[in-house]
């Protein structure tokens, strides 16, 4: 059986903390992200005397162009944006599969390179 080796690629990440939805609605835009909802108590009953039963939390919601579908997202997992889109990855296989790299930018004034930034990305 022929065996293969995965390409490297460079990929941008951010992991969901529970906490950072405003900056993953920034980078990823709301067009590809919504929720989480919180759960809502029942309600009622009202002038008809019915109830409106409560509502479980909805986690944050992620869509994937590639499945053309939307994915749960849970607290921990990372968002992940290649060639192809964004999708969820679940820690451990993040933590396996990527490692964080130097990225250094340059910063020009009128066309020529001022400054070279090197960070360490986590």
């Amino acid at each position: 059986m022929a065996k293969y080796r995965k390409k490297p690629i460079i990929v941008e990440a951010q992991q969901w903390t529970g906490d950072n939805i405003n900056d993953l609605w920034e980078w990823v835009s709301a067009e590809f992200l919504c929720g989480p909802l919180a759960a809502e108590p029942a309600v009622g009953p009202d002038s008809l005397g019915r109830a409106c039963p409560a509502q479980p939390a909805r986690p944050a919601r992620l869509y994937v162009a590639a499945n053309d579908a939307w994915l749960d997202i849970e607290v921990g997992e990372w968002i992940i944006l290649d060639a192809l889109g964004f999708y969820p990855c679940k820690p451990g296989i993040f933590a396996v599969t990527y490692e964080a790299i130097e990225h250094k930018r340059e910063i020009h004034a009128y066309g020529q390179p001022v400054v070279t930034e090197t960070t360490e990305e986590a």
